[in-house]
Formats: C-alpha cells, structure tokens, sequence
C-alpha cells in the first residue's frame, strides 16, 4: 500500500507499508525530482555561490545546480541551471558522476557535471547574478575543498563530495 501524506510543489512525503522478514512496517521516504549540480573549474580553483537559505544559519558555499524540470534530461538542466545562477553559457558540460544522496530517505539522484573554463567570464567582474538567495560567488582552491567541509561552510554534503571527487580526479591527470 502506498499513500501519499504530504504534497507540496517541491516534493511528496510518501508512506508504503512494506513487509520484510515476516515483519510489516510502515515506511516513509520523500519522493522528489532528480538535481543537476555544475562543477566549473578555474585552474585549480572550482566555483562555488554564496547562498543564503532559510533554513541555514548565515551565508554557506554551493555548486550551481538545481531540481530538472519535466522533460528535460540532465544536462538541459545542468546547462539552464548554469545559465540562471551565473550566466555562463555552457555547450561543452562534461558528465562526472550521478549518485543518491540518501536512498533511504529520497527517490532523488543528483548528476554532476563539470566544465573547464580558462577564465571566469566578465559577468563575474561586478557581483554576479543575484538568484535564489545567492549573495555572491567565490572562486575556491581545490586544496581548501576537505577543510571547508569540514567546518560547515559548503553548505550541502553532495557538493562536497562531488568537489572532491572532481579535485582526486584532476590529479590524476597531472
């Protein structure tokens, strides 16, 4: 039996009874769209946003990304969200990883992309694109990456993860 219990734009609370070993529970999980994060790196820097979220204390660091929309596959959505949050114009995204984030608790998958750009472009000389709660942007090393997560100031696990994965992968090429 599934149910729905909560409905809201964002996503779906959802309880199914579920019987394992013998045992019959009631089991919820929040259903909700899949996400696209956009990992740009400047040399041996990755951009991060300075976003402030309601539910947040202060101001925290996150990669471009967002939920994908109805019939928009992930990389539309990678290059829209990109487009929206920064004004980079992105046609080369390359595809780093997919996971979900926590399987017992959301249907979602996050997918990860990254794009290699020489520079930042000149929109980023001013204050950036104001969205969603973004206050500004910081071009981050790849080596403070681990440190940052550690003291809270990215401010959404898989964006951590996904930051160092992109560095461990970056020096291997080297």
């Amino acid at each position: 039996m599934r149910d729905i219990v909560h409905e809201n734009p964002r996503f779906n609370v959802v309880r199914e009874q579920r019987n394992f070993h013998g045992v019959s529970n009631d089991y919820y999980y929040v259903e909700k769209p899949s996400a696209v994060i956009v990992l740009v790196s400047v040399e041996d820097s990755i951009l991060f946003l300075e976003v402030e979220r309601v539910n947040q204390d202060g101001i925290k660091l996150e990669l471009p990304g967002g939920r994908i929309e109805n019939n928009e596959s992930p990389v539309e959505a990678a290059r829209r969200e990109l487009f929206e949050e920064t004004g980079i114009e992105a046609n080369d995204l390359s595809s780093l990883a997919k996971t979900k984030p926590l399987p017992s608790v959301t249907t979602e998958t996050v997918y990860a992309f990254h794009l290699s750009l020489k520079k930042l472009p000149s929109i980023f000389d001013e204050s950036g694109n104001i969205h969603e709660g973004i206050k500004g942007w910081r071009l981050v090393n790849l080596r403070d990456i681990a440190g940052l997560c550690l003291t809270g100031s990215i401010g959404c696990s898989v964006d951590g993860f996904f930051s160092l994965l992109l560095e461990k992968s970056l020096e291997r090429k080297l």
